[in-house]
């Protein structure tokens, strides 16, 4: 009996039934292509991908170039933008070839599903709903339980925990009974880095171990980077760092005999930050820059622009400013390069956290805008709440520091004025009520609506003008009001795309009146005082300090209260 499950020879079947009018040479490179995938060797699967499509071409064969191109697309995506790659994937579904094909749509939907997991969780549910779909449409049941399986990664991702968790566990057990050897290694790793994240390490390890077992009794699976890493990563929540060096370095081993170059950078990052904490510093930056050296020769962008930040914090804290400023800027570049949109913004702070450092105020300032747009661009289509409490974390430090930049490096309390106005501005206030629901279908006019708005964060992420990016935030507002009917099927009511200035404000104030705002920030917060002819800044003590003294004031209040009360 063979080792692969039933579903894999389902989804194989017709594709046999076109190669008919295919050179054979194509048919069998895409089974065996087909076949590493299913069992989650993409490293193996990618180049018969790659000498499929060429044959195919060749052949003058385009149905099969394009169900081989969307594989060999999988297989380079950690080389290439998301964005980019899922485009190519969209357009390669909407063309005439693939319309009447639905084996050829299940493949590209497969694909264009597992890159968008790592960038657009929207549009990734929607994908998987597709896959879902079509899956039971040709009868495979093997393809319908892997897509259940990365809906409950979807609705991790969006918070539903619970819905993640049910959807997950059924996956694993049908995976189990169906003998889908890669899906039960796929399903038991993220239950593994679920529990993980719950702070459950100890039980995340029986998980990996049960992994680490299925991938021994089954070498055709390839070697189990993924199932090390989160057994690394339990290792250190458990506090044993030697032993998972060990783990890590045995797996860096393996990934430098078999050229992996993609494992091979992000263990080194992972043993870089093991000798971060134990305070070995240059053993630290030595294997940062090990692990740049090889992301920058292949490309790798998104993990080059990992190694480069992380550098950056090394040598800020070591205090050399020069070299963090020289990694924190290759970070941005490669960030935007590579269209990772959630991290660029504390990128972009990190880099205006050096330059005011640097006394380099004005190229501050700038970066300090630039980073604050994208975050309101993100905002636009955040998929949960738990994204959006993160995102506004995010932007709130970047106020904080931007305001701290406008009143002691600038000196500027109109600046500081706007920056207020701004931060409580329709980035929170009008996202707080237009999150779709997390266990919402994707319709396919939203999923387009969404592509639409993913291009334009993009193009907005790349913008180096403000006025260009201010512009395409106009388009990105016109767009959200689409899309919220779409996704959450109600009316919006939107706050204001326009600030009030500091103007209009101090003409609406009478003689005797004063607006007057706290900034709290560390470490020293700020007193924001504006009258109808002048506007001025005056520096308070910390945010802890001036929190202790509230809340002492406050239990003062109450215990007065509660005389009172007993008095009467």
């Amino acid at each position: 009996m063979s080792r692969y499950p039933l579903a894999a020879t389902i989804l194989f079947v017709p594709f046999l039934a076109l190669a008919q009018s295919t050179p054979s040479n194509v048919a069998t490179l895409l089974q065996q292509a087909d076949r590493r995938a299913w069992l989650t060797d993409w490293n193996g699967a990618m180049p018969l991908y790659v000498q499929a499509e060429k044959d195919a071409l060749k052949a003058a064969d385009g149905r099969n170039a394009l169900y081989a191109k969307f594989g060999r697309l999988r297989g380079q995506m950690q080389t290439l933008a998301l964005v980019d790659v899922s485009e190519q994937i969209a357009i390669g579904l909407e063309s005439a070839i693939a319309k009447g094909d639905t084996t050829l749509q299940l493949r590209g939907f497969t694909v264009k599903g597992d890159i968008d997991l790592e960038w657009d969780v929207s549009a990734a549910q929607h994908d998987w709903e597709r896959v879902r779909q079509l899956a039971r449409d040709l009868g495979d049941k093997g393809w319908e339980n892997r897509a259940n399986g990365e809906l409950g990664m979807v609705a991790f991702l969006k918070g539903n925990t619970g819905e993640a968790s049910k959807l997950v566990q059924q996956a694993l057990q049908t995976s189990v009974q169906s003998g889908d050897i890669g899906g039960q290694l796929r399903y038991m790793g993220a239950i593994a880095n679920g529990i993980l994240l719950a702070g459950n390490a100890q039980l995340a390890m029986d998980y990996v171990d049960r992994a680490l077992k299925i991938a021994t009794d089954h070498p055709e699976t390839g070697f189990p980077y993924v199932v090390y890493s989160t057994k690394v990563h339990a290792l250190l929540a458990s506090n044993q760092a030697d032993q998972a060096e060990r783990f890590a370095n045995a797996a860096v081993s393996e990934a430098q005999s078999g050229d992996h170059r993609i494992k091979q950078i992000e263990l080194l990052i992972t043993l870089a930050q093991i000798a971060q904490n134990r305070k070995q510093s240059d053993r630290a930056l030595e294997l940062y820059s090990q692990a740049a050296s090889i992301a920058r020769a292949g490309h790798v962008q998104r993990l080059l622009a990992d190694a480069e930040q992380s550098l950056a914090d090394a040598y800020r804290r070591a205090g050399n400013l020069v070299q963090a400023q020289r990694h924190a800027s290759a970070a941005v570049r490669e960030t935007e390069a590579s269209g990772s949109r959630f991290t660029l913004p504390v990128r972009l702070g990190v880099l205006a956290e050096i330059y005011a450092a640097q006394g380099k105020v004005a190229a501050a300032d700038r970066l300090y805008e630039q980073a604050t747009d994208v975050v309101e661009a993100i905002m636009v289509n955040v998929p949960s709440r738990d994204a959006q409490a993160r995102l506004i974390g995010v932007m709130s430090d970047l106020y904080a520091g931007h305001f701290r930049l406008a009143a002691d490096r600038l000196a500027n309390p109109l600046k500081a004025y706007d920056i207020i106005e701004r931060a409580r501005g329709r980035a929170l206030a009008d996202v707080l009520r237009s999150v779709p629901g997390s266990d919402r279908g994707v319709s396919d006019a939203a999923a387009t609506q969404i592509r639409a708005i993913s291009r334009l964060q993009v193009r907005l992420m790349r913008a180096q003008v403000a006025s260009e990016r201010r512009k395409l935030l106009d388009e990105l507002w016109q767009a959200e009001q689409t899309s919220v009917q779409r996704l959450d099927n109600r009316t919006s009511n939107p706050a204001p795309t326009t600030r009030i200035p500091v103007q209009r404000l101090q003409a609406a104030l009478k003689p005797n009146e004063a607006l007057i705002e706290y900034v709290l920030t560390e470490p020293r917060s700020y007193c924001l005082t504006i009258t109808r002819t002048a506007a001025r800044l005056v520096p308070l003590p910390s945010r802890a300090e001036v929190q202790t003294l509230a809340d002492r004031f406050v239990d003062e209040l109450r215990l007065e209260s509660q005389l009172v009360v007993e008095i009467q």
